[in-house]
């Protein structure tokens, strides 16, 4: 594209600006050098000019090669990215375009899917290594999404297991083990609390390591003990299909909502066990029943690690308002569930407003129901296809932002993002 002198111009599809060819450069700004606007939500924010050689401590060079020259700098607790609109080489003088992307929050994350898509890959000998890969969660995506924590589930759909259920989630077992070893000055496995504190203090981040739907167990307690030694804290007791421990929400087998049915015998031995091993008990997918014999029968807090409201979208895999009630009065959390269809059953609505806008619609509802202090973040990256605007686990800016302007205090959306998971893992762990 040419611009009226005929100079050359590239430019973004974010930005609408004339971007020069020859700007190689890449400046992280000080926030107390902007003019800023009054509106700076995720806009532009304001022109700055400056001397490129009053930087030289913060300048980075790249090639050529990239799309446009992009800045993203992290100030105390802000995110701020800009891009440069012109650039005098004889000056060394610099004008950018500054904007806020959001305030940086420690996240938790209780739910993700991804060494289930590490171990497809491997199976089929698709090479994909943790370190930076197409899934939703890898490393270079935690540390951009300021990630204090990850919890890692181990599953497979037991229908569908290409050898036997708990074969393929020991393998990913392995394989969250192998990851803990190559990447070691970075990630660090979790079995206790204090493992978390000296983690953050060494700046690592934290990988717990989970199995969603029970069942793999066949109910057996000796191989409950086994897992649990093999560093698994937290269980989702059913998936989508009836299982030795219970009945889930719903169930693909039968093709029916099994609300009515709850925890088997033996599945309350299970919970029984997995609470006096510290395995932390989740009853995302369990059935309506099984959440209250959960209630009624455990002795501790338990948690729906990937669930989202019923109320705003009546889904079985959602909590309903005394679910959320019930929760909140036992001392548990409720991780939001990125999935769109547990979020928004008008799809045409939902692509609309994106994923951020709809999970901050039904943290609204959970505050507004059973508190803030019961929710938390479960994407269930890995496990959902499409994610709109919270594309994977680096975007989570962004949620911040919505809920800032949503009317959330900083004090909240901290509690929201690691908060009142660290409560409820210090207490259980």
């Amino acid at each position: 594209m040419e611009d009226q002198d005929g100079k050359s111009r590239l430019y973004s599809r974010d930005f609408p600006y004339p971007l020069s060819h020859e700007i190689l450069f890449f400046c992280k700004l000080l926030k107390d050098r902007v003019q800023l606007g009054e509106d700076i939500d995720r806009c532009a924010a304001g022109i700055v000019g400056y001397t490129l050689g009053q930087f030289c401590p913060l300048l980075h060079i790249f090639s050529a090669g990239e799309v446009f020259p992009a800045v993203s700098y992290r100030e105390e607790d802000q995110l701020w990215s800009g891009v440069m609109v012109d650039y005098n080489k004889e000056k060394r003088a610099a004008v950018m375009l500054l904007w806020r992307e959001g305030r940086s929050m420690k996240v938790i994350d209780l739910h993700c899917d991804t060494l289930m898509g590490l171990n497809k890959a491997r199976r089929h000998g698709i090479e994909k290594t943790f370190g930076k890969n197409d899934l939703h969660v890898d490393l270079e995506k935690l540390k951009a999404g300021e990630y204090l924590l990850q919890c890692f589930a181990a599953f497979t759909d037991a229908r569908k297991s290409p050898s036997s259920p708990l074969l393929e989630v020991l393998q990913e077992i392995d394989l969250f083990h192998e990851i803990m070893k190559e990447f070691k000055d970075h990630l660090a496995p979790v079995l206790s609390f204090a493992d978390i504190e000296r983690n953050r203090k060494e700046g690592k981040i934290s990988a717990l390591l989970t199995i969603e739907d029970g069942g793999v167990t066949e109910g057996d307690l000796s191989v409950l003990r086994m897992v649990h030694r093999l560093g698994v804290r937290m269980i989702t007791l059913t998936w989508n299909y009836e299982n030795p421990i219970g009945y889930p929400a719903s169930d693909f087998d039968k093709k029916v909502r099994s609300t009515h049915k709850g925890l088997k015998e033996e599945g309350l031995a299970f919970l029984f066990e997995m609470e006096r091993l510290g395995i932390m008990v989740d009853v995302s997918h369990l059935s309506d029943e099984g959440f209250y014999d959960v209630a009624r029968h455990g002795k501790k807090p338990f948690l729906a690690s990937h669930s989202d409201a019923r109320r705003l979208c009546n889904h079985p895999r959602n909590l309903t308002d005394d679910m959320l009630k019930v929760l909140a009065e036992k001392g548990g959390l409720v991780g939001m569930n990125y999935y769109l269809g547990f979020l928004n059953q008008d799809r045409d609505r939902l692509h609309e407003r994106g994923t951020a806008e709809t999970v901050a619609d039904h943290m609204e509802h959970i505050r507004k129901v059973a508190g803030i202090d019961v929710i938390a973040l479960g994407s269930d990256f890995d496990g959902i296809e499409e994610t709109l605007d919270l594309t994977d686990a680096s975007k989570m800016p962004l949620l911040v932002t919505v809920l800032e302007r949503r009317g959330f205090k900083a004090s909240e959306i901290e509690n929201i993002f690691s908060q009142n998971a660290l409560r409820f893992f210090r207490e259980l762990l």
